[in-house]
């Protein structure tokens, strides 16, 4: 057979080929159809991280021609999750669930993540799988095993030997086009030895070049000044909130989002200030002794720490830290924090002085000050927070720069400062002095002892930015290498003597919506910033305060939308946890709520695990599936023998009172026999490992006979260590396969 090379994409859904690619008459719904009259073959990329739904597949099948071929990514969590190891049901799944493509189902493309073993040996761990269950999914198909970027190797059946495998030559597309984004034109498919490698006729319809690369740099240009426009005034905003000169927050900006986009991999990613992270320095500096200037040199002492503490967990790959925050807290802490941060932008907004600290007492002082209230900067903050939120359904539009250029001008010609209108001050980014900041031992102390929350909260806050806006892309993206691009613009800006910065979502949302197509929108907003300030900064010295505190409800306004929190009571889960962490936050203060929600998230977890439910499993009949018996009612529970499932992993907190639980019901039922599958423990501590030896002991002694299922190698390795042969001599690695040896020891009985 002669060689067959086929051209194609890796997906076909980006926004970015509109115009260079599809026609603008072109839906979304019909993009996978014009495409399909171009290229033969495509690259499923998406299902590298979720699994598509089984409509999807479907809908694929019936929109491309007959010879349309599909070559597909097997999921991250086989391959970079569980490591090819203990996947068999996933691998299931993930094969039957491309099973609708049917003849247009094309080789597998088996991602692995780099790591220190051979080329070799990765092969030799893919054929070992592919020797399993996957035979029958790759009958005359094939399997790509890449490595990196621009390296295939194809695992081809062998009839003489059932399944081998040979590595291909390193093979470079004829032509790569200069498509938007990531995709380029890569070797989709190859079903014979390589060889002459010629683009199909198809192919050559329609070929891009150069001059597209023109069309992309104009794309981030334009992102990049709409970018600026809204970060511009929020970073002034949040220097304001976190009690700094406005040219701080400025030079953090500026900074931020350089230093991100040197490392970094995200291109909607925007570092700047934030603010929770305002508000969290806020309250630290707040509770430090001293004069402005040693204030001032706090702030730069912290945004170093939290640079460098970035650093060091990206370099630890400690990027899981991400996760000590749950979503439903940082839901309840964003409300909290919406409604402290609007309470104390009120006195600015009426021109009366800022009450003291507490939410009540901020109130009650904002009450008795009400009568006393400058009446043209509350007539000019109010109506620039009515044209700010008139304009928030145009996005396109600059409306924070512009209602800051207008008052400005407005307060520059009416001599508004005479009226008693309180100014922002001028906006210089120069540092006032390139000298390193000292600290008393007691205020550096206390300055560390907050570094950590406020680490949590930027990680927490910037990688879901992050992997929200990268997975609704396609782009990958990386926990550890984000943190390092984290601190590498965090130390940017402590040297630029700025404020903490992370990726907040307003901005990357907005850089998004924008069209950025690469990290280059950064750098053009970072520019566009810096010459704005240049050139009209000193006009800021006349921009009154009400208006600067008009721009910052505005923009977190959104943050009190309740849907989020309806959404959670809806579900029944978690809503009280994103209550109480509001609850903290409007009660014991910022730094002390942020510090009640990582507690009250780790407390949530360790709750939840401590009590596992417990699952007794059936066997669904006509099969070797073992499922939920109170959830189907075609499931039988195989004679004399109970089989229980704990729905989380054991570990200290709970393995003496799940496996417990376990003897008390099987003492209920009088079962003689029982098997519990470990499915869920991944591993063991010493102490479950210890109440797992003590739970067998106790069993043979009341003449209840043990098997564990489904027990992970490590839990075997484990078991070996602890010298606990006879129960080791009992582990089986599927449900049937412990019922079987049960049922099995009771004949010979």
């Amino acid at each position: 057979m002669s060689p067959i090379a086929r051209v194609g994409c890796s997906g076909w859904t980006y926004d970015d080929w509109r115009g260079p690619f599809y026609p603008a008459t072109v839906k979304l719904k019909d993009r996978l159809t014009y495409y399909a009259s171009v290229f033969d073959t495509a690259e499923i990329n998406g299902s590298f991280y979720r699994l598509p739904s089984e409509k999807a597949v479907k809908a694929w099948t019936g929109q491309t021609p007959d010879g349309f071929l599909f070559s597909w990514k097997v999921s991250r969590f086989i391959t970079h999750n569980k490591k090819l190891k203990d996947c068999q049901d996933s691998v299931d799944l993930v094969f039957g669930r491309m099973e609708p493509l049917g003849d247009k189902r094309g080789p597998a493309l088996v991602q692995l993540p780099p790591t220190p073993q051979s080329q070799r040996r990765s092969l030799q761990s893919v054929t070992a799988l592919v020797r399993g269950s996957w035979t029958r999914a790759l009958a005359a198909r094939g399997i790509a095993v890449r490595k990196s970027p621009r390296r295939h190797h194809l695992v081809e059946p062998d009839p003489a030997e059932g399944l081998g495998w040979k590595d291909a030559k390193r093979a470079e597309p004829s032509r790569r086009g200069a498509m938007p984004m990531s995709a380029r034109y890569e070797i989709a498919a190859i079903r014979a030895p390589i060889g002459n490698i010629a683009a199909p006729s198809r192919f050559k319809r329609r070929a891009f070049d150069g001059s597209q690369m023109g069309f992309t740099w104009r794309r981030d240009a334009i992102a990049g000044l709409s970018v600026a426009g809204l970060l511009l005034p929020e970073a002034v905003a949040y220097a304001s909130i976190a009690g700094l000169p406005p040219g701080r927050g400025v030079a953090a900006a500026v900074v931020g989002v350089v230093g991100y986009a040197l490392i970094g991999r995200s291109r909607f990613a925007i570092v700047a200030p934030t603010s929770s992270s305002a508000v969290i320095l806020a309250a630290t500096l707040a509770s430090l002794t001293g004069d402005t200037a040693s204030r001032l040199a706090a702030a730069t002492i912290i945004t170093a720490l939290v640079g460098a503490t970035f650093l060091l967990a990206g370099a630890a790959r400690l990027g899981s830290l991400a996760s000590f925050i749950s979503r439903p807290v940082l839901t309840g802490f964003a409300f909290g924090l919406a409604v402290t941060i609007i309470v104390g932008q009120a006195p600015a907004l009426m021109g009366v002085p800022a009450g003291g600290p507490g939410l009540g007492r901020q109130l009650l002082q904002l009450l008795e000050a009400a009568p006393r209230c400058n009446a043209v900067s509350l007539a000019l903050g109010g109506l620039a927070l009515a044209v700010l939120l008139l304009l928030r359904p145009f996005p396109a539009v600059p409306g924070a720069l512009l209602v800051l250029a207008a008052g400005a001008i407005v307060s520059a010609v009416a001599d508004l400062p005479s009226k008693g209108v309180a100014v922002v001050g001028a906006l210089r980014l120069t540092p006032t002095s390139f000298s390193i900041p000292t600290l008393a031992q007691d205020d550096f102390a206390r300055v560390a002892q907050f570094t950590l929350p406020l680490v949590l909260m930027l990680l927490a806050e910037s990688w879901g930015t992050i992997r929200t806006l990268s997975l609704r892309r396609g782009d990958t993206v990386e926990a550890n290498r984000e943190m390092g691009a984290l601190g590498v613009a965090n130390l940017a800006s402590a040297i630029a003597q700025g404020m903490p910065v992370g990726a907040g979502f307003s901005a990357g949302a907005a850089s998004e919506a924008a069209g950025a197509a690469s990290r280059r929108t950064a750098l053009v907003a970072s520019l566009a910033m810096a010459l704005l300030v240049a050139a009209a900064g000193r006009y800021f010295a006349f921009l009154p305060r009400s208006i600067l505190s008009a721009v910052v409800i505005a923009a977190l306004s959104h943050a009190l939308d309740v849907g989020p929190l309806v959404r959670l009571w809806r579900l029944g889960r978690d809503q009280y946890v994103a209550l109480a962490a509001a609850v903290a936050v409007l009660c014991l203060g910022v730094l002390n709520g942020m510090l009640a929600a990582v507690l009250l998230s780790v407390v949530a977890l360790v709750h939840r695990l401590s009590r596992p439910r417990l699952t007794r499993l059936g066997r669904l009949a006509g099969g070797h599936d073992y499922v939920d018996l109170s959830r189907h009612a075609d499931a039988v529970a195989p004679l004399g023998v109970a089989i229980w499932r704990p729905a989380a992993p054991l570990f200290f907190g709970n393995a003496e009172r799940t496996l417990a639980a376990i003897a008390a019901e099987t003492a209920r039922d009088g079962a003689r026999q029982l098997v519990v599958s470990l499915e869920e423990s991944f591993d063991l501590d010493s102490t479950a490992l210890d109440a797992l030896v003590e739970f067998d002991a106790t069993l043979r002694h009341a003449g209840v006979s043990l098997r564990l299922a489904r027990v992970h190698d490590h839990v075997r390795d484990l078991l070996a260590a602890a010298d606990a042969k006879d129960l080791l001599g009992r582990c089986d690695y599927s449900v049937d396969d412990a019922v079987a040896a049960m049922q099995g020891a009771a004949t010979s009985q």
